[in-house]
This record gives C-alpha cells, sequence and structure tokens, in this order.
C-alpha cells in the first residue's frame, strides 16, 4: 500500500508539475508584474551590453513576474553571416533574466527573423529554456501565438496574458508593418 500511495503522490506532483508549467501566478498580495522588453535591437556591438545593464536595473527594481519580449530583440539588418548569430545574441539578452530566475514570454517583430533563424526556429529555441514561457500554434499565421494563464493561489484563472505575432510587412496587401489577422485570435 506504502508503494501505492507514493507512486501516487509522484504521479500528482508531476501533473501539477506539468500543467502549472506554462502557468503564471498572482501573488497572495493580489499583485502581478510585468515588464515589456520591446526593439532592443542587439546586433553584437559594444552597446548590447549597455542594454544588458538596463534590463537588469529595470528587472531588479520592478521584481516583475513575468517579462515579455515583443519583437525587435535583435537587428536582423547587422547579421554578420556567421552561424549562431541569433543563437548568440539570444543568449545575451536573455541573460538577465535566467541570471534572477524570471520567466519570459517572446513574440517575433518584424526584425528578428532576419538573421540565420527562421522565425519558427527562434520560437523553437527559445521554448527549449525551462523559464520560457514562448511557444507557438501550428496551422495559423505567424510563429509566436499562445495564450498564458495567469492563476491565483487556488490555481483559478484570474486573467490570461495573449501573445500575438504581428508578422514582418504588409497587412492585407497595404505597405507597412503587418498585423494580427483574424485566424490567430479565432483560435
Amino acid at each position: 500500500w506504502e508503494m501505492k500511495q507514493l507512486i501516487l503522490l509522484l504521479w500528482i506532483v508531476f501533473l501539477r508539475s506539468s500543467t502549472q508549467s506554462k502557468s503564471l501566478y498572482v501573488g497572495s498580495d493580489g499583485k502581478f508584474t510585468i515588464v515589456q522588453f520591446t526593439d532592443l535591437h542587439l546586433d553584437g556591438s559594444t552597446k548590447d551590453f549597455a542594454t544588458l545593464e538596463v534590463q537588469r536595473t529595470i528587472l531588479k527594481t520592478e521584481k516583475p513576474d513575468v517579462v515579455v519580449l515583443t519583437g525587435d530583440s535583435v537587428s536582423g539588418p547587422f547579421w554578420d553571416g556567421s552561424i549562431d548569430w541569433y543563437e548568440s545574441l539570444w543568449t545575451l539578452y536573455t541573460t538577465p533574466m535566467r541570471e534572477m530566475g524570471i520567466r519570459w514570454a517572446y513574440a517575433h517583430g518584424n526584425h528578428d527573423g532576419e538573421g540565420d533563424l527562421s522565425a519558427l526556429d527562434i520560437v523553437k529555441m527559445d521554448k527549449s529554456d525551462p523559464l520560457s514561457l514562448s511557444d507557438y500554434v501550428d496551422g495559423i499565421r505567424g510563429s509566436s501565438n499562445f495564450f498564458i494563464p495567469i492563476l491565483n493561489p487556488q490555481n483559478q484563472t484570474v486573467s490570461v496574458l495573449y501573445v500575438f505575432d504581428s508578422g514582418r510587412m504588409g497587412c492585407y496587401g497595404l505597405s507597412g508593418y503587418e498585423c494580427v489577422y483574424p485566424d490567430q485570435i479565432q483560435v
């Protein structure tokens, strides 16, 4: 009987951890803090390190529950043709969150896929980090469309964080930046 109880307990712990892995929780004080980093435009130059220090300062000051990276984390037009260019910059711009154990979600910008990795490859790489909440859904436009439930301490959904890939250029045939399309929000 003790072995059955142990197996049951381990199974419950496994199920709880696997369902919580993509969920976030409101604090016991009812607060939930999101920091958004957008247009970091890392390019492999020395200025990238100043950007990282700004990230660290903001994270230390705000102590967020999650960081949302909303595009143009790198400057694709500055890709030098090297292999692993994007991955090396990804390692840089995620370092402050990894150092502090802060989870993040990533959405593409119009410049992120202009380097050595496709948009989908970027999401797959990002998703492989245990702190990343990033995801994608096959069969709809874009490659960084997903949602993250925000739960209270009783595991009830109190809010949902939606992340959409707004593409690169051209919306319904118009010039300029792309947009979010109906198939992305009707899933």
